[in-house]
């Protein structure tokens, strides 16, 4: 291996003194090219990096200069900062560079990353867990901050690793579990190993996990390895030809069962039949680079958790993009990931890499624990449902099921109707505003005997829903609650009857609002009694073309939204926001929302009345 002078000149003291501050590697990316065609080993490294970044486009930058940061690592235990890995940018362009010892640090803990095994490395998830327990209050918490049961929480079953048999949760005396979270996919093991009322019974006195598909049997030996006797496992743990304990699991335990395991153990592969301890692609020695007189190789990060376990974006893993997994990440205090390049341990104060590399925790784990949880976890709610929603189901019946655990936490369906429905009744004139965002919503697929949700409901549908920002500072004209039935009263509505115009392509409206929904089916509205004058636009849930002409087509007065400029007193600048519904039959059915600019008052001499939508 050779270096170029200057990569010959980094020494520990430099990159210990620039951690965090970006520091001048070279002064272009050209000039790097030409270094790592002259065959310096780190340019070389440190370019293919950058060029990785970017998945398509240009990725050369000729004349910006190209940067490095060192990233340290906070010893718990000792309360020393050492280096991991080197963050190398250009241009908005960059990547880690692991950085692990080659010789033995001069100094204790100096060099903290490492390189990662083709295998995945148990005692170093371990050692995770075992800092995260003792040192993280948070993590030792409910998600809403309230501190956990002094008696242990046990689901209503669990499989005992020692004794292969499922027992009931009321006769397990030590309370700690963990917990699997997966995709079950096309597995015929997995439908073979399902609980039944049939074979309940044999469970409870044996159960041999000798066929059970790979990712059970690997994750009870990752359980039992980290020193947990019970795994919570679902298609274990609960009756699957069984429709009221598949409801009493969801409604009443769900919540409970991933927020009271110790830890969740997460195979991100797309099929239960894949094991979670295969091999990886993992970077090597050959991969490595020396320097700073030998005492540290550099090698290249061959993880990326947005990629590897997913986030907000799609860009994740199966895993990532099925409806179950997003409460079950969220409601868990400890995640262990097993991906195809590494381990990632994540909690509620941190994502660590199995290098060592730390990141922030998912978006809606980032909660200001010295604060107010819950009004926070409810704030988070439209969020969550925009990121929640665009995923898939096998289900369409769990629609609800599948984030009820978190808004359980929130509020009580018992004691908040509007929660079995997908709302929070105080935020009822926002978020009854949702619409269709970026995709046509289409109707869900229930069998026969199953009853349909409310029109006004987003769950109702199949697509990613959406609502715009600026709502959230809306004033409220109307009162809506619903009752335990699913029908939305609307007290003191103002309800006009429009028509459907012409298609459009954009809404219109103060040019203060940004709009944040990528909108679908949209429509100029008519007002009938405005001399058949275009006043606005409409959103609608499902193309309104096909079913609306022999439906009268109303809208109901949900909101206004002011000028963000407290002063002005012109109406212009202020909106209307609108729910549009059908009336067939002296019932009021949900079809979309709408906004009019208030340039005149198209409300004013309107006769309040209660209306109900089904």
């Amino acid at each position: 291996m050779s270096l170029c002078p200057s990569c010959t000149l980094i020494d520990v003291k430099l990159l210990t003194a620039s951690i965090a501050v970006p520091v001048p590697f070279k002064a272009s990316f050209t000039e790097l090219e030409l270094f790592a065609q002259n065959g310096c080993t780190l340019c070389q490294l440190v370019k293919t990096t950058i060029e990785a970044s970017t998945k398509s486009g240009n990725t050369k930058t000729p004349g910006r200069a190209v940067y490095y940061s060192a990233v340290g690592i906070m010893d718990p235990k000792t309360n020393i900062l050492s280096l991991n890995s080197l963050l190398v940018s250009c241009m908005g362009r960059s990547g880690y560079l692991i950085l692990a010892p080659n010789k033995i640090p001069t100094e204790p803990n100096l060099i903290s990353g490492r390189l990662v095994p083709s295998s995945p490395y148990l005692p170093w998830a371990q050692n995770a867990l075992s800092n995260c327990v003792k040192s993280h209050t948070q993590c030792n918490s409910m998600l809403t901050g309230e501190p956990a049961p002094t008696d242990p929480y046990l689901p209503p079953r669990v499989y005992d690793i020692f004794q292969k048999r499922l027992r009931p949760g009321s006769a397990v005396i030590d309370g700690q579990y963990a917990a699997l979270s997966y995709v079950w996919g096309h597995s015929t093991a997995l439908w073979d190993s399902r609980t039944l009322k049939t074979n309940l019974n044999q469970r409870l006195l044996n159960l041999e996990a000798d066929q059970f598909p790979k990712t059970y049997s690997t994750a009870i030996a990752i359980a039992s390895t980290l020193g947990f006797r019970y795994i919570w496992i679902d298609s274990l743990c609960i009756l699957q030809d069984d429709d009221d304990d598949k409801l009493d699991n969801f409604t009443n335990h769900m919540s409970n069962i991933y927020q009271n395991a110790q830890i969740t153990i997460t195979s991100v592969k797309e099929s239960a039949n894949e094991e979670c301890l295969a091999s990886r692609q993992v970077a090597t020695l050959k991969d490595a680079v020396s320097f700073v007189n030998d005492m540290i190789y550099a090698v290249p990060s061959m993880g990326n958790p947005a990629i590897d376990i997913g986030g907000e974006s799609p860009s994740g893993p199966l895993w990532s993009n099925r409806g179950w997994t997003f409460q079950e990440r969220l409601l868990s205090p400890r995640c262990l990931y097993f991906t195809g390049s590494q381990m990632y341990f994540e909690c509620r104060q941190q994502l660590v890499e199995e290098t060592g590399l730390q990141h922030l925790t998912s978006i809606y784990k980032r909660l200001d624990y010295t604060g107010k949880i819950r009004e926070q976890l409810e704030k988070n709610w439209p969020a969550m449902v925009r990121d929640y929603s665009k995923r898939q189901l096998s289900q369409h019946t769990d629609r609800i099921p599948a984030i009820l655990g978190i808004a359980s936490q929130i509020r009580s369906p018992t004691v908040d109707p509007a929660v079995s429905f997908g709302f929070f009744s105080d935020r009822l004139t926002i978020d009854i505003l949702w619409e269709a965002d970026g995709q046509p919503l289409t109707p869900q697929k229930l069998p026969m005997d199953s009853k349909l949700l409310p029109t006004w409901s987003w769950a109702r549908w199949m697509g990613k829903v959406g609502w715009e920002t600026y709502l959230e500072t809306s004033k409220p004209c109307i009162q809506i609650a619903p009752d335990i039935h699913g029908a939305l009263i609307a007290k003191k509505a103002k309800v006009v009857e429009i028509r459907v115009g012409a298609a459009r392509t954009a809404p219109s409206g103060p040019v203060w609002i940004v709009w944040g929904v990528d909108h679908q089916n949209m429509f100029d509205i008519i007002f009938p009694n405005q001399q058949d004058s275009v006043k606005g636009w409409g959103t609608f849930d499902v193309d309104p073309s096909n079913d609306l002409d022999e439906k009268r087509l109303f809208c109901i007065l949900i909101s206004e939204a002011a000028d963000s400029d407290k002063g002005s007193k012109s109406k212009i600048e202020r909106c209307s926001n609108l729910l549009l519904v059908s009336y067939d039959s002296s019932v009021y059915r949900r079809r979309g929302v709408g906004q009019v600019t208030m340039d005149e008052a198209l409300f004013d001499n309107v006769k309040e009345s209660d209306v109900v939508i089904l």
